[in-house]
């Protein structure tokens, strides 16, 4: 995760952070709980959308989202699939509580 980190800040401080490079930070086999972006302003809608719905079936719930400059990419779309995918989330973890 701190290499995840560092690169995406170089990219991000370049403006290099394109719809193509989000695939490397959207990866939905990571095992990280947290997608850190300094600066989505290169990113549009359906760019996003790949990357969260990506995330939403990965092998990690995404606890940590923090999108930096994300005004005209991040649109109703973007926050209902997050809000969904939180329902999602709340819902397993109560179930999972249920059989503790």
């Amino acid at each position: 995760p701190a290499v995840r980190a560092r690169v995406q800040a170089a990219l991000c401080r370049r403006r290099a952070l394109t719809p193509e490079v989000l695939g490397l930070f959207a990866d939905p086999e990571s095992l990280s709980p947290e997608l850190v972006l300094d600066d989505c302003c290169l990113l549009d809608e359906d760019a996003l959308l790949a990357a969260l719905s990506a995330l939403a079936g990965g092998r990690v719930p995404l606890r940590v989202l923090c999108l930096g400059s994300c005004g005209r990419g991040f649109t109703a779309k973007c926050a209902q699939l997050i809000s969904d995918q939180t329902a999602v989330t709340a819902a397993a973890a109560s179930a999972l509580d249920q059989v503790r």
